[in-house]
């Protein structure tokens, strides 16, 4: 019984689909910082990798024997999820209030108050506990300043997690937690954007007097 319940476990974590496309993610926090500039952001792609998986295989007697499988490429971190995430950070932007997102995609052709770039530098995927690991950097420049920072993001460690998590829920994890860094990076340089301008306005004005 012990051996059985460990073969139906190892099947739930390795993941029965052979598909898992990310789903729309929220940012599920309130604004912090408003706005009414526009921006645009461009999605640059790196490497995708993802290491072998393995299984058990029931050879009778309640004999199980350890079979091993190469990457699942269709469960990578690739660019569709990439562009996913895109759309998701875009939308997520514009529906809180930080920046009106006008255009995101590898290609960007309208001109905008701040350009975004989120380059993923790597991604990896371990089908063994289903975790993401998603190694990115960021960049934004306005017509004076500019910010740029790089995340590592786990999608789970904990054993509950690495025990009950599939790939879809994997990929969800880690683009929710990038998600979170990227906003509230975004609102970070807003803010301080946001109070040089309204020191050098109060510099001018007393200059001025």
């Amino acid at each position: 019984m012990r051996n059985i319940f460990i073969v139906i476990l190892l099947l739930y974590v390795t993941g029965c689909s052979t598909t898992a496309p990310l789903v729309p993610v929220a940012y599920e926090k309130a604004a912090s910082v408003t706005t009414d500039q526009t921006a645009t952001i461009k999605l640059d792609t790196g490497t995708v990798t993802g290491s072998s998986g393995s299984t058990l295989m029931s050879a009778g007697n309640n004999v199980f024997v350890p079979i091993y499988t190469g990457p699942v490429y269709s469960l990578h971190f690739g660019e569709e999820d990439q562009l996913t995430f895109l759309s998701s950070l875009s939308s997520e932007l514009t529906r809180i209030g930080v920046l009106n997102v006008l255009q995101s995609g590898k290609k960007i052709t309208l001109e905008s108050d701040q350009k975004i770039r989120v380059i993923f530098l790597r991604t990896h995927h371990d089908p063994e506990f289903q975790v993401y690991t998603l190694d990115v950097a960021f960049q934004i420049q306005g017509n004076k300043r500019s910010f740029a920072n790089k995340y590592h993001i786990v999608s789970h460690t904990s054993i509950t997690e690495k025990l009950f998590t599939n790939a879809s829920q994997g990929k969800e994890k880690a683009a929710k937690k990038l998600m979170v860094s990227l906003v509230e990076d975004i609102q970070r340089y807003l803010s301080k954007q946001s109070n040089a301008n309204a020191s050098i306005q109060r510099d001018t004005k007393a200059s001025a007097d």
